[in-house]
This record gives C-alpha cells, structure tokens and sequence, in this order.
C-alpha cells in the first residue's frame, strides 16, 4: 500500500475542499463575478479554511487504520466517528448525513441509520476506501456499501460512491486509461450498480471528451449555467469529466472544477482526493495546502495517519503493493485529536461562515 497515494489523496481533498468552498452554491457568473480567480480568495487573515469533506475522508482513513480492513470493526468505527464528529457542531454539513447521525446517536444500528437521499455524503468517504481495495472488486463493494448506508440507503448514493472508489484506485495504480476504458471497465465490474440515468451520463462524458469540450463548457450546457448540484450524479459527472480530461495537471483540473459553480468544495474536494493519489502531494501548489487552516488536524498528523496506516495494510498482506515513502518501522500508535478541539474550531469560524453567508445576499447579482 503507497504511502504517497494515501497522503497525495488527503492533500489533494484538503486543497480542493480549502479552495472551492468560497465558491459554494453561486452559479458560474455569480461566482466569476463575487470573487473571480479562486487562488486568491481566502476567508480569514490570508488563510483558507476545511469542510466536512475533508474530515469525512480523515475519519473514514481512521476507521480504515482501527479496523484494518475488517468489515464489522470498519462499520463500528466509522459510526462511531460520524456520531462524535457530529456532536462537534460541524458546518456545511449535509441535511442526509444530519438526520442519519441523529439516529445512529439515538442507537439506531448503523445498517438502518442511513435516509433515503442521493446526495454526496457517501463520495466525500469512498475514494480513499477505493485505494485500499481498488484491486479486490468484492472487497471494495462491501466497504463502499457499508460507509454509504450508514448515511444514506438511495441506491444511486452507492454508486455514485462506487464510481469515485474505483476512479481513486486505478489513479493511484497509476493506470494509463482514456475515458472510454475506464466507463467499459467500470460498467464490466460494476454492472449491477448501473442503471439507465448513469449509462446515459457516461456517453455524453465519452463524446464530450471526443470533441475536446472543456469540463467547464460541458457542465454549462448539462446543468443549464447553474452550477454542479449537490446530487450525487450530477458531481460524479462533473468530477470523472474533469479527471478524464486534466488527469495529471491537478492546479488546472481543481480551478476548472471551481469554475463551473454549485457544490465546489466537495466537487473540488473528490476531485482533489482522485487526481493527487495518483501524482502525490507534490503535484499540489505549495501554498495550496500551507495556506489551509485544518486545525486541529495538522499536517503531521495526516502524514503519520497515511504512513501508519500503510505500514498497517502492507504488514497483513492486503495489498501485494509497497510504499514508496520509505517511513520508519516503528510507528508510533496514532490518536485523532480530540473533538473538544474541533468543536471549538467550529465555534470559532461559525461567525465568519455566517458573515460570508450575509455577504452572498449582497451585490454583483
């Protein structure tokens, strides 16, 4: 298991997530207008600050790291985290994942907690469960399973959350693949998640690419200039559109994503998590991820959480794969830091989330 697609995911998802949530839920011209180029917008004292996608993505690396693969411990540990993360009074959290964490918390079992809704929660988590079990298609149907009905029982979340998985692994494999194999090969292994709406979605993705339209091009002609919708095939169809077409240029794939308005921080944030586990961390702006606020989670945290958890998954053979990052063999036993901290993170930057929320009221219209 690589070490560098585990943590080039976690960078890539805090640097999309950072970058696109300024942009959340203005249309294209809304945005383009407001605020223009996304690398010079920030939200406090020249600083960008995370989402709950990327502490979506942290928890689920930590259940992954808990459980060692093991599909009971996994469940356990990610409802778990997602009840405590919850009592942290996280925002921009997802109406979904809101009302099935109020009933994990009131001890409904984790196989009933999720609602009936198709909306991004579950993509936000699978990407990086793709590219621990990418390689072992049963494997990796389970484990999607099990993290989407925890919030959400639609049966177009798992498939949504299927389809970022599997695009995950195969960039962290590096595979050379066009959009044309990688729809074949996903619709071979995955027939029975597929339904008419998703096959459709991936020919017009196929002949977009063919005609050398833009991701920003095809997603104003599909979703009318209104941005990219927090459904799941709606931003899955974004995301592999712009991953097909920018795949090893993560700066244009994530400003391209951005542009195209709607749900930007998870649309940049899965995007982000897909591209870097494939070009590592150093294909990312520098200043992407030093000019990210991810309190309480640090930098060095994330690096031993990747790095802990490879070492993990490498020892009990789940992957024939090695790291690359050569890290030291005495891994220190890892601890997520303590939700009192977050909880205090939040309560810290609700008044400017609710500053910038009054400011969206305001003009260019």
């Amino acid at each position: 298991m690589n070490f560098e697609a585990i943590y080039g995911a976690v960078a890539g998802c805090i640097a999309g997530d950072s970058l696109g949530l300024k942009f959340e839920g203005l249309s294209p011209r809304r945005a383009e207008k407001m605020y223009n180029c996304p690398e010079k917008q920030y939200f406090i004292f020249g600083k960008r600050i995370i989402s709950d996608d990327t502490e979506h993505l942290l928890f689920t690396l930590y259940a992954l790291y808990k459980s060692e693969g093991d599909e009971t411990l996994f469940k356990k540990y990610l409802a778990s985290y997602l009840k405590n993360w919850f009592l942290s009074l996280p925002y921009g959290i997802g109406f979904a994942t809101l009302k099935a964490s109020i009933k994990l918390l009131l001890g409904v079992s984790p196989d009933k907690s999720g609602v009936m809704s198709a909306g991004n929660g579950p993509a936000m988590r699978s990407g990086i469960i793709g590219i621990f079990f990418g390689s072992d298609i049963s494997k990796l149907k389970n484990m999607v399973k099990i993290s989407t009905v925890l919030t959400h029982k639609d049966k177009k979340a798992e498939t949504g959350a299927l389809i970022i998985a599997y695009a995950a692994y195969l960039s962290s494999i590096k595979a050379d693949i066009n959009p044309e194999i990688f729809i074949q090969d996903f619709s071979a292994k995955f027939s029975e998640n597929l339904d008419l709406d998703i096959k459709n979605r991936f020919e017009f993705i196929i002949d977009s690419i063919k005609n050398g339209e833009s991701t920003y091009e095809y997603c104003s002609r599909r979703f009318n200039n209104k941005g990219v919708s927090g459904y799941i095939y709606n931003s899955c169809e974004a995301v592999i559109h712009c991953w097909l077409t920018y795949k090893n240029d993560f700066k244009k794939a994530i400003l391209e994503i951005i542009k195209c308005g709607g749900d930007t921080d998870t649309t940049a944030a899965i995007l982000g998590t897909i591209i870097a586990a494939g070009n590592s961390s150093d294909s990312i702006p520098e200043n992407w991820i030093d000019n990210s606020i991810s309190f309480p989670f640090s930098i060095e945290y994330m690096k031993d959480l990747s790095a802990a958890t490879s070492v993990k998954f490498n020892a009990l053979n789940i992957d024939n794969s090695t790291s690359e990052f050569m890290y030291s063999t005495e891994i220190k036993s890892i601890k997520k830091p303590s939700n009192l901290l977050l909880l205090f993170r939040n309560l810290l930057f609700y008044p400017i989330i609710i500053l910038y929320g009054f400011r969206r009221l305001l003009p260019p219209w």
